[in-house]
């Protein structure tokens, strides 16, 4: 049975998390569904350093608006002013959007 939270605390007395653990933060690594309107890339480096060297499952993040959705292991679930979530399946990825119900 998959359990991401006992894997978890039990690798992160190393130096590297098991790739079993999923990542959160507010801004998206440099390249990963991280481009504004003008297509340059607003993403941190230093997001995806980390994410290189732990090897993350997932990385979700929001703050780009115009790039929301997933690529890879990258989830975008920035929402702005939109009713709407995103469910990902671990360990799998399987990622699906629900969009609520215009009033």
């Amino acid at each position: 049975m998959f359990k991401p939270q006992e894997q978890c605390r039990a690798s992160a007395r190393g130096r590297q998390r098991a790739r079993a653990c999923p990542e959160a933060t507010h801004s998206p690594a440099h390249g990963a569904l991280d481009q504004i309107h003008d297509g340059t890339h607003v993403g941190s480096w230093s997001i995806s350093s980390v994410i290189d060297v732990r090897n993350v499952l997932a990385h979700i993040h929001g703050h780009v608006h115009g790039t929301r959705g997933y690529e890879g292991r990258h989830f975008n679930v920035a929402a702005a002013a939109e009713r709407r979530a995103m469910l990902i399946e671990l360990p799998s990825l399987a990622a699906e959007t629900i969009e609520a119900a215009k009033e």
